[in-house]
């Protein structure tokens, strides 16, 4: 599990879908499954991105227009809104090169073989900022810089993100939509259309844009399944990146779900 503390520090506002309880409450719920969790489970702490790293994904004016409505909140006091759905603070900026990098420490650590999959307790969430806009709570793209940075630093060509969010995953579809050997699943999917994806595929990393319902029941068993067709299709690389899933104390539950079914280890 990757994570970071600056994710916590952006600030949208209690009434906001996206508010800074969503981590707490997830590290509350794995503290309590700890006894169950604790050998199976690394915390490794991210390095942020660079904005290098973040100019793979989005354009320059993009980066531009996030600083500067973090850098107006900062000097204001109160958070910024950049639409109507996405706010920022004056620590948004670090809590986004944080979230970004969660997914870059991931990538690395699945890569040398320290961890057999990851799950990157990443926010704010990314899913739906594309190149050239923030977007639907997210400011970048998590997953797509842990994709660019596979393909560019590693060479790795062929990816498959699956997407479990209840909406279309429209930013990462803007910024992949160019590139054949990025692969995008989502939408209502089940088990049979997963394995005909990865089967036809043939992808060489998986990663989940790990969007949670309210119900944590489904999240055991779905994970399960995509775990273990990552362990047929590419030696069991997977990385899961935290999207959405704002009911807190469901989020919770479904993380430690989401992680013993990593972990193969039974259900809670």
């Amino acid at each position: 599990m990757v994570g970071h503390p600056d994710c916590s520090l952006h600030d949208t506002g209690w009434k906001h879908p996206d508010h800074q309880g969503r981590l707490p409450a997830v590290v509350r719920a794995i503290e309590r499954d700890m006894p169950a969790l604790h050998t199976h489970l690394r915390e490794i702490e991210a390095r942020p991105a660079t904005e290098a790293e973040l100019l793979r994904v989005h354009t320059p004016e993009h980066l531009d227009r996030v600083r500067a409505a973090v850098q107006q909140a900062a000097s204001l006091g109160a958070s910024v809104s950049l639409d109507a759905d996405t706010r920022v603070s004056g620590a948004s900026w670090a809590a986004a090169l944080a979230a970004a990098g969660t997914v870059l420490s991931a990538t690395e650590a699945v890569r040398s073989g320290a961890a057999r999959n990851a799950f990157c307790l990443a926010r704010p969430p990314g899913r739906g900022a594309s190149a050239t806009q923030p977007g639907r709570f997210s400011l970048f793209n998590n997953v797509a810089v842990g994709v660019r940075h596979l393909q560019e630093e590693h060479g790795v060509r062929c990816v498959l993100v699956v997407d479990w969010g209840a909406d279309p995953p429209l930013g990462t579809q803007d910024i992949f939509q160019a590139d054949p050997w990025v692969h995008l699943l989502g939408g209502a999917f089940g088990a049979a259309e997963l394995e005909a994806a990865v089967a036809a595929v043939r992808p060489e990393w998986i990663f989940l844009a790990a969007e949670f319902g309210d119900d944590p029941e489904p999240v055991y068993a779905r994970t399960r399944l995509l775990r273990e067709c990552a362990e047929a299709a590419c030696q069991g690389r997977l990385v899961s990146v935290l999207e959405g899933g704002y009911a807190a104390a469901a989020l919770g539950k479904a993380v430690v779900q989401h992680l013993r079914a990593l972990a193969a280890l039974p259900p809670a």
